[in-house]
């Protein structure tokens, strides 16, 4: 019975860790944080996928495997010097903050972590997406100056950096509109 609870937890899912730049990978891990299945979210992420022995990847610990995908994204030509390296690491059942330590040691890499809910995973696979990725759309959406314009399907398709570059802007539209309302 020992043996069997123990390959039952070995075996079983209880979370999912999703890296996103444009590519969108989603992690299946389990209580040991060890990764048991790798999916593409997006073909560019099917692409990188595909450079990779995913056999080789499964039951390896998840920070291991998020180290090996960054390498085939930089292969890849996704994360480069020459441009932002934004990089998000979303996670139900998994400590976001420790992976992104971790990714953010890497100097050409600015980390976003997110942490979330299993609820949210579900609904970013309803709109196909990572849950990382929703969650920053609907940053930008929630800063969006005029909300009618705002589409954020077109938004999911984009890669990261301007999701992160838009929603920037947005918030420093709204500061400058705050400071000039302030010295009126």
């Amino acid at each position: 019975l020992l043996v069997l609870g123990w390959f039952k937890g070995y075996t079983m899912p209880v979370g999912v860790v999703s890296l996103d730049v444009n590519p969108s990978i989603e992690y299946t891990i389990n209580a040991f944080d060890r990764v048991l299945d790798i999916s593409a979210v997006n073909d560019d992420a099917g692409r990188i996928l595909a450079s990779m022995d995913k056999d080789a990847l499964r039951f390896r610990p998840v920070d291991e495997v998020v180290d090996a995908t960054i390498l085939a994204l930089r292969e890849g030509g996704y994360l480069t010097d020459a441009t932002a390296n934004d990089v998000v690491i979303s996670a139900s059942s998994y400590d976001t903050q420790r992976l992104g330590l971790r990714l953010g040691r890497d100097e050409g890499l600015s980390v976003y972590s997110v942490p979330v809910s299993k609820v949210e995973v579900e609904d970013a696979h309803a709109r196909g997406t990572s849950a990382g990725k929703l969650y920053l759309v609907e940053e930008l959406e929630n800063s969006w100056s005029a909300a009618e314009d705002f589409d954020a399907d077109d938004w999911i398709a984009r890669p990261v950096r301007d999701i992160l570059r838009e929603t920037s802007d947005q918030r420093g539209e709204e500061q400058s509109e705050d400071e000039s309302k302030e010295r009126s």
